[in-house]
């Protein structure tokens, strides 16, 4: 099969590598889509911890099962699904308390002998497949893992009706957490980043107050402005300060959500979580529950969610994208649709 190879850091080839057997409790699809996560542009980089060259990557995968393993019962051949992308082991506390976003023993694409999903072809454990609604668009369905890790976001702060919710970085997961927040019925103020382009697009989709915390005064105003602040505020960027801004942009007893992965250490302000008694909460991927609202989110709203595609490119242009979005070029989500050929 094809498949888009990272040979070595910033070095992406298009290869001929051999395709996946389905093990006793897997299946293999063929890979409708698949997006393009700010992780795979890190390992690109050379900077993710363990995704290392030589690798195909890609982890938000949504197609067609074309054959199942000996063992696999609970999906059909043919079937249009989208991969929740773990492997766990079922067994651990978390595993058996529903939290599998923190099972002890979780693997992902792209590690140990897991090919990821930038390829024809993607195998996956059957139970972490997840039947895609007739209304979806499977492409489209390559949104399920992002609006996942927004949902996930959204429940570990408490989302709920007649609650104001702030989003520090509008990037995908960001944008997408502003339309979880919205679909819970909180109201969204205050959405920040550094691009233009981005703080548009949150204002299109409903955010208040998009802000350029470069030029506005935002942060500063209701950091005077204690008990004018959001209930909770959900950090999607790890750039220096971000989390000090969260501090300030939450009211007293509020909750802070943190969702970006930090390569070093983060400043914080540590004497307002004390002084305003904030929660400071992390949020790790999502579990199958949240997998399943998410293609129930893209089901109930499914033109809004089209317009987060961005771009649709073939295997064969994964490297150039990658070095397009390393430069600086915007892409809210761009999806690699095998079938798109030279």
């Amino acid at each position: 099969m094809k498949a888009a190879v990272l040979t070595a850091h910033r070095s992406v080839e298009l290869r001929d590598i051999a395709e996946p057997q389905p093990r006793a409790d897997e299946v293999v699809i063929a890979v409708e889509a698949s997006g393009i996560c700010g992780s795979d542009l890190h390992a690109w980089h050379g900077r993710h911890p363990f995704r290392q060259p030589p690798v195909v990557l890609g982890h938000e995968p949504a197609g067609t099962v074309c054959a199942r393993g000996s063992g696999v019962t609970s999906v059909e051949v043919g079937e249009r699904v989208a991969i929740q992308p773990h492997r766990i082991c079922g067994t651990c506390r978390a595993c058996r308390h529903g939290d599998n976003e923190i099972c002890e023993r979780k693997q992902y694409p792209a590690t140990h002998d897991w090919t990821g999903s930038l390829a024809e072809y993607f195998a996956a454990p059957a139970n972490m497949v997840h039947r895609v609604p007739d209304g979806v668009p499977l492409d489209l369905a390559a949104l399920a893992e992002p609006l996942a890790v927004a949902s996930h976001a959204n429940r570990r702060g408490g989302t709920g009706p007649g609650m104001t919710v702030n989003i520090v970085g509008s990037g995908t997961i960001g944008l997408l957490c502003l339309m979880v927040a919205r679909h819970l019925g909180a109201e969204v103020d205050v959405v920040t980043d550094i691009d233009d382009e981005k703080l548009r697009v949150a204002g299109q989709l409903g955010a208040h107050r998009p802000s350029d915390v470069r030029t506005s005064d935002i942060v500063d105003s209701l950091r005077a402005d204690r008990f004018g602040r959001s209930d909770i505020t959900i950090v999607a960027a790890t750039a220096p300060g971000s989390l000090v801004d969260a501090a300030a942009l939450t009211r007293p007893g509020g909750r802070i959500v943190l969702l970006g992965l930090y390569a070093d250490t983060a400043q914080i302000a540590a004497s307002a979580l004390v002084t305003d008694e904030q929660t400071l909460v992390g949020s790790l991927t999502y579990n199958s529950a949240d997998f399943d609202s998410a293609l129930g989110l893209l089901d109930n709203d499914t033109e809004t969610y089209a317009r987060f595609v961005t771009k649709r490119i073939g295997l064969h242009e994964v490297g150039a994208e990658f070095a397009r979005q390393a430069e600086g070029g915007v892409a809210i989500k761009t999806l690699v649709v095998p079938g798109l050929t030279v």
